[in-house]
């Protein structure tokens, strides 16, 4: 007789893999006459899961069923109370019968507390628990205790740096942190706080100023430093690179205010043929100290007035699919229409089900929808190019 994998949980048929299953039970009430049931009951996994499940108290008794390649079914239920496993076979006859008893590992009970005084009173109070449970416990304890002590000489290094700042001339500044990391072990837990702190108050100027010859002049004199290296990452440095980022915003911006204004489809296709070109253009000829991420954000712009236009199309070649309103009808089976309503769900009034192969949906709203993520882009976008100068 061959058995899938069967896993039940409080009386839940799961479904197949290896996932370990259990069914808890009160042992002290029920265990006798479930036990005395599951070696009598010869209806098959699903009855007898259901026998489980009525059993009530889902807490203190676990149940494991497997199957062995084809030969009988297994099952073994523990009681982690009495740290008794009970093991039984289902036999040719259909029958469940009990092949005998092991030691039920107490070590669950202790991994979900996951704390270092669980583990110590785990290890004193079942020290014949199974070896493998054991050495799993003694390694998780070293762990747990490993990251608490590397906690304490972290509170106590900040302490001790808070300490030393507040007792600075100049408190909170960029001369009581310098001082601070001069005689600072490299190993120190509160050098990369502190590293942190100098280099926020070392860029407070410059940030202030807001400016892109301020933004340069930061990363040449701190080239190391972390906001050196967010900065160019987020930031047209390059002044020839700021140019051409602004000309090929300035295309998507005449795009924006054509689809804010009104624009009807032969005109918005022109428009967007020529940002296409304009874009690419700027992008291909542009100086290759533009960021990557800044290339990214206007051909993300461009893509969402792309997906636009391809919506609006699908709706006028598809004028028989009209439902009712602006609501169309769409297959199941339609990628395009399914891309579109996985980007813009609030399109959609009714998805196809098991008896009804088809759906409706409202293309104008997908327009509406790519054309806002464009104008959230487009804005996104702004904040690569800094003023040359305030």
């Amino acid at each position: 007789m061959k058995h899938a994998h069967i896993f039940l949980v409080a009386g839940v048929l799961l479904g197949c893999g290896p996932t370990r299953l259990q069914v808890a039970l009160n042992e002290a009430v029920y265990a006798p006459t479930r036990l005395q049931a599951l070696k009598d009951d010869a209806r098959g996994s699903d009855e007898l899961m259901e026998v489980f499940r009525r059993a009530g108290n889902p807490d203190s008794f676990a149940i494991e069923s497997r199957n062995s390649g084809g030969g009988p079914a297994s099952a073994r239920l523990c009681y982690p109370r009495s740290r008794t496993c009970y093991l039984f076979e289902r036999g040719q006859d259909e029958k469940w019968h009990l092949l005998g008893t092991a030691l039920a590992s107490s070590l669950s009970i202790y991994k979900n507390r996951d704390t270092i005084e669980g583990y110590k009173e785990y290890l004193t109070k079942f020290p014949d628990d199974p070896p493998g449970d054991l050495k799993t416990a003694h390694a998780r304890l070293g762990a747990l205790e490993q990251a608490k002590e590397a906690n304490d000489q972290r509170v106590a290094a900040l302490s001790r740096m808070e300490a030393f700042i507040s007792r600075s001339p100049q408190k909170n500044s960029v001369e009581a942190y310098e001082t601070y990391l001069r005689g600072l072990p490299v190993a120190d837990p509160s050098r990369q706080v502190a590293e942190a702190r100098l280099d926020d108050l070392r860029f407070a100027p410059y940030k202030a100023k807001g400016t892109r010859s301020a933004m340069r002049e930061f990363v040449k004199r701190y080239p190391k430093s972390a906001n050196a290296q967010r900065i160019r990452s987020e930031i047209i440095l390059d002044d020839g690179g700021a140019a051409t980022f602004r000309e090929a915003l300035s295309s998507l911006a005449e795009m924006e205010t054509a689809t804010s204004t009104g624009v009807n489809i032969a005109e918005y296709s022109r428009r967007l043929v020529d940002v296409k070109i304009q874009v690419d253009q700027k992008l291909t000829s542009g100086p290759s100290s533009l960021p990557q991420g800044a290339r990214d954000s206007l051909r993300r712009v461009v893509s969402h007035y792309q997906n636009a236009l391809e919506a609006w199309n699908w709706k006028l070649a598809n004028l028989s699919m009209l439902c009712v309103g602006d609501a169309y009808y769409f297959y199941a089976d339609d990628s395009r229409v399914n891309a579109w309503l996985a980007h813009c769900p609030s399109a959609l009034y009714r998805s196809p089900s098991w008896n009804v192969n088809n759906g409706t949906w409202f293309p104008n709203v997908v327009v509406q929808c790519y054309w806002r993520d464009a104008s959230s882009e487009l804005e996104a976008a702004r904040r690569w190019s800094l003023p040359d100068s305030q």
